[in-house]
């Protein structure tokens, strides 16, 4: 990007707050507790059997949670913020 081609936005800042934070723990907690590898056995010790598919079930929501955060920061990282002039990265990361 050349020099002075991006807005200058004092409040364009890489901090994930409120909102976004809550979505990225949500969606941290469930991707690894869908496709951990441990999950099977922390079930088993809270008294869930691993063969009741609970983890099976949980993938599915977690695999599209995943893919719509990637395809997210991919379209407002690598689209919308050259539309707009700002800063792809911060843009990908929020």
């Amino acid at each position: 990007v050349e020099e002075g081609l991006l807005k200058k936005d004092p409040y364009e800042i890489l901090a994930v707050e409120g909102g976004l934070r809550l979505n990225a723990v949500f969606s941290a907690l469930l991707v690894s507790f869908a496709f951990g590898k441990a999950t099977p056995d922390a079930l088993d010790l809270i008294g869930f059997s691993s063969s009741t598919g609970l983890v099976e079930v949980v993938q599915v929501p977690a695999l599209i949670v995943a893919v719509a955060c990637v395809g997210s920061a991919v379209a407002c990282g690598g689209f919308l913020a050259k539309e707009k002039r700002r800063s792809g990265f911060v843009w990908g990361v929020k």
